[in-house]
């Protein structure tokens, strides 16, 4: 991330902030989100999987993918206190 970026993505699912890190067993909330860059699509995420999948194979669930496919990514703007 560069020091002067204040643009980035969350996973959303309805209202709610999406647990990244357990989107393998599930769509879990959380309080704190993952920061994606700005350039991040579903469709990418989707494709992270995918590699994952084709490293290793049944590991990587197909129903990762539809459930990626339910959520949305969200633009928000991070400004550092003075």
């Amino acid at each position: 991330m560069l020091e002067n970026e204040k643009e980035f993505k969350v996973l959303v699912f309805g209202h709610e902030y999406v647990d990244y890190s357990k989107i393998i067993e599930g769509i879990y909330t959380t309080n704190i989100p993952r920061l994606f860059s700005k350039e991040t699509t579903i469709e990418s995420l989707v494709d992270n999987f995918n590699e994952l999948r084709n490293m290793y194979g049944e590991l990587v669930e197909i129903s990762v993918f539809d459930r990626l496919k339910q959520c949305r990514l969200v633009t928000v703007n991070l400004e550092p206190k003075p």
